[in-house]
Order: structure tokens, then C-alpha cells, then sequence
């Protein structure tokens, strides 16, 4: 019996909410009204605002994964010159990496 209570529990919490708002006189009924636009319109906003930043942070994460891969290539062509011999300066030069990383590579081609 129990659990046949806790099926039905929402349905019979709407016609208790249903009951409760047959019976209010015109004024409190304006009241409520009221009040439940102004709950509904904060929850449309607060849901459209998750929403999008959800939205915003799949954009930033893309972002940042095409920055990587921007950088893993870059990464990859300073070692592939490193490999023909094209000196460390002119290797930071052409792709833009810092001197410091490009040594950095270059130690780490050695090892």
C-alpha cells in the first residue's frame, strides 16, 4: 500500500495543489497569479542561462582543443627542421615557438 502512495505521490500532490487554489477568492487568486509567472519566468531564465553556458563551455573546450592541436603541430614541424639540421634560431623564427622550447625540443631529440 505503501508504495502504491509513493507512485502516485505527485499526482496526488497536484489535486491537493489544485484543491488549495479552486477555493481562493479573486483578489488571492490575481496574487498567485502573479507569483507563479514571476517563478516561471526566473526558472525559463535560470534554465536558458545553464543552457547556454553549457553551450559557451563546448565552445571554449573546442577551442582549446584546436589550440593543442595547433601547438602539438607546430611542436612536430620544429622537430621534424630540428631533425634536417635547420638551426634552433631559425627553427623558433618559422614556427613561432619560444627559443626556450625549441632547445628544449632539441635536448630532448638528443637523448
Amino acid at each position: 500500500m505503501q508504495s502504491l502512495f509513493a507512485k502516485y505521490n505527485n499526482i496526488f500532490n497536484e489535486l491537493s495543489e489544485s484543491a488549495r487554489i479552486a477555493v481562493l477568492t479573486e483578489s488571492e487568486r490575481k496574487d498567485y497569479d502573479k507569483l507563479l509567472k514571476i517563478y516561471r519566468d526566473k526558472y525559463a531564465i535560470a534554465m536558458t542561462e545553464r543552457r547556454l553556458g553549457k553551450e559557451e563551455g563546448r565552445a571554449e573546450g573546442r577551442e582549446e582543443g584546436r589550440a593543442e592541436d595547433r601547438a602539438e603541430v607546430r611542436r612536430m614541424i620544429a622537430m621534424s627542421m630540428l631533425e634536417s639540421g635547420v638551426d634552433v634560431y631559425s627553427v623558433s623564427k618559422y614556427t613561432g615557438l619560444a627559443v626556450d622550447d625549441v632547445l628544449s625540443l632539441n635536448s630532448g631529440s638528443n637523448k
